[in-house]
């Protein structure tokens, strides 16, 4: 069934298609096959033609969440999925749209009470709302523009007379007014309520006679969860934290990656390439459903910007299990669990097709979990570090990166002795880093660093460093034994060290400006045309024409092509 909401106080009717009726090359449907950008329906150009086939049709998500605020997020959970409404929602929204152009030669001969008729052909398409474009050269304009966008959501388009579910929609030629394409045609945008794969098939009818009729072209509209993958691990919950244990170290935990469907299996579209792009998530809250809240949100919103941007490889989300209602203390014993946590993504990256270009990037704290995975030898074609919230000196030595007030800490340098200085002194994967100096997130790193290491609470616990004592007893766990005792367990394991004592004598890693050793290439968020200025985690907050910039630089650094905008 087909269910179309357009812009107009046309009526529409409902036809059942009787039988095959001959195509006209009067008539052209234009959809963005190939991703490139533009929508080219004719050879003889050099630019390639869009021919969607029944093995390889236009392949697009449902508009299945809920984007209505105006906060940098959206409603969770879904209560109303965008595409059952006809609210003006946000800018976010507008990804959940394409285009939909329709050629149609002489226009001018036809009666203006001739019907345009989109039908599909067998029955099983999805449900479609369809909207007449404020952008008559059909171009993407309502993602990359901010004024664009907000001329699409501000006009009357975006307000539905109604909505019919048959087989076909009709509404009379002449009131679509003006055509928008030179020659004659018109521009749609569309979104997707409903799966289904069929063909559309789009006809110009007079009394009866079917004057023109388009090619089919065939249409695939599925959920977005079945475009790109997604895995996650639970903390085993016999596991403790580790200051927890204290006549003896703490278990080693089996961590073990599993692919979360959260309701949908992963399709392979069949415009895969060859590179693999594996994200881990940063330092996000526990809890029932949040971890589907930030694939939601998060997750969604980067496969959206860019498949927009034109990237066909596939997409991974690698959760892992973080600790974040303990707040700041969350975060140390999230570090912990980060480094425990790189096992896991180097088997998960094992598993991998070796014909692969894989690309592995992280963000904020899971910087932590690929900074692991590096130290264990991860090969893969780049690792790119985003505002990463490990210490800068884990990757660069030289002491001009060492911070004036932290020069005389008294907790452990080396990398040897457990502390951060050279951890990831070299490494065969190429390593990239994105750093954001004016974020304000590294403020809060900095305290903890400072002023939370060695780590301490109530309870009867206390970790330190004992400068004094002999080389491998000075990481120690003191832990009440009594009123008025205590004693202390030697703490061995080089994580346990790094999480709950070693501070940082440098600045965060996606803090330092001046980041080389085995760094290969250092980027600048907070410079134009980025400008994230104090934001974290901008690059699916803002909105798509905030943060196309970002995404082309993602898609540069890992050398993949994306559509230009000069085209």
């Amino acid at each position: 069934m087909l269910s179309i909401r357009l812009i107009s106080a046309a009526a529409c009717l409902l036809l059942t298609l009787s039988g095959p009726l001959p195509a006209s090359a009067d008539i052209r449907v234009g959809v963005d096959w190939n991703g490139d950008g533009l929508i080219q329906t004719q050879p003889g150009t050099r630019v390639p033609v869009d021919a969607p086939t029944e093995s390889e049709p236009f392949t697009f998500w449902l508009n299945h969440d809920q984007d209505d605020l105006n906060t940098g997020g959206e409603s969770w959970p879904i209560r109303r999925a965008d595409s059952t409404t006809d609210i003006k929602d946000s800018f976010r929204d507008l990804e959940d749209f394409n285009r939909l152009q329709i050629e149609i030669d002489d226009l001018e001969r036809y009666p203006d009470d001739a019907l345009l008729e989109l039908a599909w052909l067998n029955g099983e398409g999805g449900a479609v709302n369809l909207y007449r474009a404020t952008d008559p050269s059909c171009s993407r304009s309502y993602l990359l523009d901010r004024a664009a966008g907000e001329a699409q959501l501000a006009a009357d388009v975006l307000s539905s007379v109604g909505s019919v579910e048959a087989l076909s929609f009709r509404m009379r030629l002449g009131a679509l007014g003006e055509p928008d394409l030179d020659g004659g045609g018109f521009c749609f945008l569309f979104d997707a309520a409903g799966a289904g794969r069929d063909s559309l098939v789009v006809s110009i009818l007079h009394r009866g006679e079917v004057l023109a009729r388009s090619e089919p072209v065939p249409v695939d509209l599925r959920h977005i969860k079945t475009f790109y993958q997604r895995t996650t691990m639970d903390w085993p919950e016999d596991v403790r934290p580790p200051w927890e244990y204290t006549t003896e170290p703490p278990p080693v935990p089996d961590l073990q990656w599993r692919y979360d469907r959260q309701g949908y299996d992963f399709q392979p579209p069949w415009w895969e390439t060859n590179d693999e792009v594996v994200w881990v998530y940063g330092w996000l809250r526990s809890g029932e459903g949040l971890r589907e809240m930030a694939t939601t949100q998060a997750g969604e919103t980067i496969f959206k910007r860019l498949w927009h941007r034109g990237y066909r490889g596939r997409l991974t989300f690698f959760h892992w299990p973080t600790v974040k209602p303990r707040m700041a203390f969350g975060l140390l014993e999230s570090e912990y669990r980060a480094y425990k946590s790189a096992p896991a993504l180097l088997d998960f990256v094992s598993t991998i097709d070796k014909d692969k270009r894989v690309h592995v990037t992280a963000h904020s704290l899971g910087c932590v979990v690929l900074t692991e995975a590096l130290k264990l030898g991860l090969e893969v074609e780049d690792a790119l570090l985003q505002v990463g919230a490990i210490p800068a000196s884990a990757y660069d030595t030289r002491p001009v990166l060492t911070l004036p007030d932290m020069a005389n800490v008294v907790t452990p340098v080396t990398a040897e002795e457990g502390g951060f200085l050279g951890y990831v002194a070299s490494t065969d994967t190429p390593a990239y880093t994105m750093y954001n100096f004016a974020d304000v997130t590294f403020f809060g790193w900095n305290i903890a660093q400072r002023h939370m290491k060695p780590t301490s609470r109530r309870g009867g616990y206390r970790y330190a460093w004992d400068s004094q004592a002999p080389s491998g007893e000075r990481a120690r766990l003191y832990y009440r034994t009594g009123l008025f005792r205590s004693d202390y367990r030697i703490v061995t394991d080089p994580h346990e060290i790094m999480a709950f004592i070693a501070q940082s004598r440098t600045h965060a890693l996606g803090a330092e400006t001046r980041m080389r050793g085995s760094i290969r290439r250092v980027f600048d968020l907070a410079r134009t045309p980025f400008d994230f200025h104090t934001g974290h985690v901008v690059g699916w907050t803002r909105s798509a024409h905030e943060t196309t910039a970002f995404y082309n630089l993602l898609l540069d650094i890992w050398n993949i092509a994306y559509v230009s905008e000069l085209l």
